[in-house]
């Protein structure tokens, strides 16, 4: 993420309270009751990487190197940059 170039908008990020990362059900009741501000979601990687290695056996491919997993903000950055 880039860091904003506005000093006024990156002092108004910086007085945001605390954020948070983790899976959607811890997360989503500590932004809904105010505890973070605001949190990033990822979602848990066992699943996925046992599909990567299922499809590994299965066609007798290499794993990739490196994998993304996606990440969501809660609340959308949109909502967090309008509450500024």
């Amino acid at each position: 993420m880039e860091q904003p170039d506005d000093p006024e908008q990156r002092e108004k990020w910086l007085r945001l309270p605390f954020i948070g990362i983790g899976i959607s059900q811890q997360v989503k009741p500590l932004v809904d009751g105010s505890v973070l501000t605001a949190a990033v979601i990822k979602s848990l990687t066992m699943e996925f990487t046992l599909t990567l290695l299922v499809r590994a056996i299965e066609t007798q491919a290499q794993l990739p190197e490196r994998s993304v997993v996606e990440a969501l903000s809660y609340p959308d950055l949109e909502k967090i940059t309008a509450q500024q």
